[in-house]
Formats: structure tokens, sequence, C-alpha cells
């Protein structure tokens, strides 16, 4: 038989003891949910930021491409025909035509980028005819093997003469690619007829510059830039930056709560609202995109709060 002392020796954990160690292990239960549901947060906001920060990159990026090609051959020299502090479409109908609204409006003589020179070779011209009907291809070789890569069947082109920066014969004037060759290079027209048909032969010059331009489109063409609201979000504080370059409305970037332009005109000074007469005189801009996560997703669980980001960027205009 066991002596007492040995029963003493062996008993288990008090009722006390027992609750010591459960609230001890709540404890770290709960601590370990609360660092896992911080982890959590922080990851699920991290990502939604990092999405923030790509959409202020593209949009910065795309609207300096776009504005290195302002004034580029146009015939005023204004890089821009509408210059706004915030470029807004404030009732979400797809444009920036109604009262209290503006678009950012680039002139360009290509809203796509695309220009070759072109080579006549001996002689320097090339006289089209009233007889050269649209099933006619003439061809055009042009400067660079590289440049034929950035046109296609079917594009819409026209003749701009460097000289003036007008287009020949007509603003409204286009032909269309029929085919390239990049190993001559050239690139074949076809649609010249509307380069004549009113009785009189149209010139080409060597060195007259052939522009892709959006079918249907005058010269110069325009890339408009704007903010809308965006309608997959509830938070009001939500934009989409808009881009239309002449073939409709393009989605460039969300997550966009401002946008702000501030220009610097030849005299060193800068404006947020340069006047009409100043268009002329824009040498650089500086545009502040500011985005942010959506407010809407605070109150879920797995989102720590709103979270703002800016993207800043200083384009010098090269055409003017």
């Amino acid at each position: 038989m066991m002596t007492l002392k040995r029963l003493r020796t062996q008993r288990g954990y008090t009722l006390v003891e027992l609750m010591v160690v459960a609230g001890i292990m709540g404890l770290v239960i709960m601590s370990m949910y609360s660092l896992y549901l911080n982890t959590a947060k922080t990851s699920s906001t991290t990502e939604e930021v990092i999405e923030v920060q790509q959409n202020l990159r593209i949009a910065l990026e795309q609207m300096k491409k776009d504005m290195r090609m302002a004034g580029f051959l146009v015939p005023t020299g204004a890089p821009f025909s509408s210059a706004p502090m915030t470029p807004s479409d404030d009732n979400g109908d797809g444009d920036c035509v109604d009262g209290g609204e503006f678009c950012l409006t680039i002139q360009t003589a290509t809203s796509f980028g695309v220009a070759t020179r072109i080579n006549l070779g001996t002689g320097g011209i090339l006289s089209i005819a009233d007889t050269i009907g649209a099933a006619t291809p003439q061809d055009f070789t042009v400067i660079l093997s590289s440049m034929v890569d950035q046109f296609s069947v079917d594009d819409s082109v026209r003749f701009i003469r460097p000289g003036d920066a007008n287009a020949v014969k007509n603003a409204t004037v286009t032909a269309t690619v029929s085919s390239v060759d990049r190993t001559v290079p050239r690139v074949s027209l076809d649609g010249l007829n509307s380069y004549g048909g009113d009785g009189t032969d149209e010139i080409i010059n060597n060195g007259d510059v052939l522009v892709r331009v959006p079918a249907g489109s005058t010269h110069p063409n325009t890339i408009q830039y704007f903010l809308q609201d965006d309608p997959d979000s509830a938070d009001v504080a939500m934009h989409r930056l808009i881009r239309n370059d002449g073939t409709g409305n393009q989605v460039v970037a969300n997550k966009i709560s401002d946008l702000q332009f501030i220009y610097l005109l030849d005299d060193g000074s800068e404006t947020t609202a340069p006047a009409a007469a100043d268009l002329i005189n824009i040498r650089a801009v500086r545009i502040i995109f500011t985005g942010q996560t959506d407010a809407t997703l605070t109150g879920q669980a797995k989102f720590s709060g709103v979270k703002t980001r800016q993207a800043v960027g200083v384009v010098s205009l090269r055409n003017r």
C-alpha cells in the first residue's frame, strides 16, 4: 500500500493552476490572432497601395509621352488648345465640353506619334495627277527601314510639309496604307486621288513627312485628357484618367484622386490657368498626380485605412 507521503507527492494540478494556465494560453492565442489580423491587413493594404503606385506611374509615363509630341508640326505652333489646372468630366458623359468642364487638349500632327520623312530620290518631287485613283497604289520610300514597322495595312495617313507645318493639299485629306516593305524600305498608299480631283495636280516634295492619323481626322490631331468618376467604386474620391487620341475614350488608369498641371512659360513664370494668348508660350508642364486606396474598403476587416501616394513629373516640350 502507498504511504501517505507518496500519495501527496503524486497529486495533480489544482483548479486555480489550471485556470491560470488557461488564461495565459488565451492571452497567447489572442495575441497571435491579433498579430495575424494586423499582418493580413498590412498585406492587403500593401497590395492596394502597390496598385495605386502602378496606376500613377502608368498615367504619368503615358502623359509625358504625349506631351513630348505637343506642337509637333502644328501650323500655329501652339502645343495646347486648352490647358486647365485640373481637366474633368464632371457629369460623366464622356466629354469635357459642358459648363465648368475642361480637357487638357494637346495639338500634334499625329496623335499616334508615328511619322517618317519620305525619300523621292532623284528629282525630289512627285506629281499626283487627278487620274491616280484609289485602286492605284503609289510607293513611297522612307528614310529608315525601322520606321516602316510603325505603319500597317489600312492605316490612315497624310502628308505634312515641314516648311510651313501644314498638311499637303488640305487639313482633311488622307490616304490609306495598302502595303509595307521593310527591305526597300517603302510604304505603298491607296486613295491618292484625294490629292488631285480638283483639276490641279498635287506636288509631294522630297522630305515631306508621312504621319499616321485616325481615320476621318483633320490636321492637327488632338489628344485629350480628363478625369472622370470611377463607376466601379462608391468612393466619391475615386476617379479614372481618360485619354482620347481621336479613336474614342480609353481608360489609362484608375484610383486617381487628383490631377493638377502647372504651366511654365517662356518668361520663367508659372501658372495654373494660362490665358489663350499664353498657350503658345508654354515651354514645360509640371504634372502632379495623387492616388489613393478606395475608402469604401476601410470598413472591411482586411484593410487598414486610406493610403495616399503622389507622382510628380516635369515635361519639357520639344516642338515649340
